[in-house]
């Protein structure tokens, strides 16, 4: 993951931040690499929706805002496997625990 404020800070671990509406979900990972999640709540919002989700290979809790039209396109629902790519993050280096 790019991250041009830590250019000097290489294989550092870090944690990723990425605002729910900032998140794109498809039903597939045609479009390039992703994070292969499960849906496991889907609630409307007024013009949007939240969509929570688990990240298959790590268990961490995901969150994407779409709207009610992105919610009929892609046509999800609780227990459907999604694909989270994330458009923008900010990353926060963390310390080093040994």
């Amino acid at each position: 993951m790019d991250a041009p404020e830590h250019l000097g800070a290489l294989d550092a671990p870090a944690i990723a931040y990425v605002r729910p509406h900032d998140l794109e979900l498809a039903r597939d990972c045609a479009a390039g690499p992703a994070l292969a999640a499960t849906v496991r709540e889907v609630r409307p919002l007024g013009p949007i929706v939240l969509v929570q989700m688990q990240e298959d290979a790590t268990g961490a809790a995901l969150e994407a805002e779409v709207s009610r039209r992105e919610l009929e396109a892609l046509g999800l629902a609780e227990g459907q496997r999604v694909f989270a790519r994330p458009r923008r993050w900010q990353v926060f280096a963390t310390p080093d625990v040994r």
